[in-house]
């Protein structure tokens, strides 16, 4: 049995491939397997797949229908025999000592999870929210509710699901799956199921993960027309909608609602103030209804802070026909409150600069 599966989903990336495998294959502790899971590619992936299995038996490799990262992901683990488990996408690549610096951490600690830092390259690429915020601070924290809340909210363990270790008892344990359906916000997802479960959680400060960022990436890619604005929208709509259900289901809803909540107004601010007036209402409808489902708003909102309070109350306006939401000015003041006036103004020159 190997001490570390990294599970690698393959779709249609036969040129990055061979680095990914090729950073796997160099790992300094020697004693891992690589599960490779292509999610149906015909551009020739299977093949590389296919070459290096035959010259290196630590690769395994497993083939679906094209289902989606998350299936590809969930076959990965379900075959995987290592004792903890580790994630790659097929065009990002793990540092040199990754695997060993994991192993060791999870000996140490005897942690469920473990969540290090990541570089995004080329480093100009990175987006703005991101930066400052790649790394954790060194820490062991234990799963009670403050140290649930500080890993969800405060620590810099968000949003990439893929630098995220996981012990197989923990995840055998507590059922520990990546959404099979999400195509935006899946990461998102993990880390609100991973972190609301964890008993013992170990933050290392160290970038063991390379993010390779690309332009036009599904993520951060610019919306030309409403029809594709609105189809991101519903699918970061979707993502909240998991992500409720699954608090629920935690019961993070018991400890913290009003800041899931605040997280929910956040990921759709930006976006729905590029929306048409003509659009927003029929959107932020949609919005409520399915806030509702699980959050009392009108409780919640008397426990948000004041500009996260202003925008709710404009969206809510907004979808009963009395209004036409937050303005520029309403999304300044929230995001300097939160992010503060650094980050604020990074981001909106960015969204400037982007738009020319």
């Amino acid at each position: 049995m190997p001490r570390v599966s990294v599970i690698v989903p393959v779709y249609q990336v036969k040129e990055e491939l061979p680095s990914c495998l090729e950073s796997l294959l160099r790992q300094s502790l020697d004693d891992i397997e690589v599960v490779c899971v292509d999610d149906g590619s015909s551009d020739g992936s299977a093949e590389v797949l296919a070459q290096y299995a035959r010259e290196d038996a630590r690769i395994k490799v497993l083939h679906q229908e094209n289902s989606g990262v998350g299936t590809a992901r969930n076959k990965g683990m379900g075959q995987a025999s290592g004792d903890l488990i580790m994630f790659c996408d097929a065009d990002d690549a793990l540092v040199e000592d990754a695997c060993e610096r994991v192993s060791e951490a999870f000996s140490q600690d005897g942690c469920d999870v473990m969540v290090f830092g990541f570089a995004v390259e080329p480093p100009q690429l990175m987006h703005p929210s991101l930066v400052g915020k790649t790394s954790p601070r060194d820490a062991v924290l234990d799963g009670s509710p403050e140290s649930v809340v500080a890993l969800l909210f405060k620590e810099d363990a968000r949003p990439f699901g893929a630098r995220i270790a996981l012990s197989r008892d923990f995840v055998e344990r507590e059922g520990i799956c990546w959404h099979p359906v999400l195509s935006l916000g899946d990461d998102q997802f993990f880390c609100f199921e991973v972190y609301a479960r964890s008993r013992r959680t170990t933050l290392c400060s160290r970038a063991l993960y390379r993010y390779r960022m690309r332009e036009g990436s599904l993520t951060h890619a610019g919306q030309g027309s409403v029809p594709e604005l609105l189809g991101k929208m519903g699918r970061h709509l979707s993502c909240e909608r998991a992500v409720l259900s699954d608090a629920r289901a935690s019961g993070l809803l018991d400890i913290c609602p009003e800041r899931v909540l605040d997280w929910c107004l956040e990921l759709l601010l930006h976006d729905g103030l590029r929306l048409p007036e003509g659009s927003r209402q029929g959107f932020w409808r949609r919005w409520e209804a399915a806030m509702s489902e699980e959050l009392d708003l009108a409780t919640l909102r008397v426990r948000l802070g004041f500009p996260a309070r202003m925008c709710l109350d404009k969206v809510l306006g907004c979808a009963r026909g009395g209004g036409a939401g937050p303005t520029g000015l309403d999304l300044g003041l929230y995001f300097v409150r939160k992010r503060g006036l650094t980050s604020a103004l990074r981001r909106a020159l960015w969204g400037l600069a982007r738009r020319r």
